[in-house]
């Protein structure tokens, strides 16, 4: 009997593996408990080595903004640096996971499982847990718990009609955090 793979989680890491392994001729089940599109705070950038591993993966890439680099603001001083190879993606996440959401159920091999809840009874020979940072998964016995990190809280939110937001993401350092603004296409950075 072949092995197959269950995949919990129909996100970034989720989708990915799902192509890969399907590519392989792996059977993959691929469970996203959602319904794309869906919202996820996220910074919703693709450095350019992250760039060149989607296109690896995938074999193209979205139709989003690219970016050459950053403009890093403190106070009035401010520095544009560009990426020393490759560009960048700004990529919202909620179009970004349905995009490759559908790039894996489009896969040979790979049935993917959009608004279904992983049960832990399809018989599959490995299951991989690819469902973030509360994933079901740290809760089973014997599993250790993601360790406490620093508390941070991400906000995220699109607009449109800010001018002058163009190649780079610019990030803004103030004494309580960063700000991050981004070009997203569509008219909304």
């Amino acid at each position: 009997m072949r092995s197959s793979v269950a995949i919990v989680g129909g996100g970034v890491a989720g989708s990915a593996l799902a192509i890969e392994l399907g590519r392989r001729g792996v059977p993959v089940r691929l469970y996203e408990k959602a319904r794309h599109p869906r919202f996820k705070p996220c910074g919703e950038g693709i450095l350019p080595h992250g760039v060149r591993a989607l296109l690896e993966i995938v074999g193209e890439l979205p139709e989003v903004p690219r970016v050459r680099g950053l403009r890093l603001v403190a106070g009035k001083s401010s520095v544009e640096v560009d990426f020393p190879e490759g560009f960048g993606l700004v990529a919202r996440r909620d179009r970004f996971d349905a995009w490759l959401f559908a790039k894996a159920a489009s896969t040979p091999n790979v049935e993917a499982r959009e608004g279904t809840a992983y049960t832990g009874d399809d018989g599959a020979s490995f299951v991989v847990g690819a469902d973030g940072a509360k994933s079901m998964f740290h809760r089973l016995p014997g599993m250790e718990a993601v360790p406490a990190s620093p508390r941070r809280i991400g906000l995220s939110t699109h607009v449109a009609g800010l001018s002058g937001v163009r190649d780079r993401v610019e990030v803004f350092f103030h004494d309580d955090g960063e700000l991050y603004l981004a070009p997203v296409g569509h008219g909304e950075p």
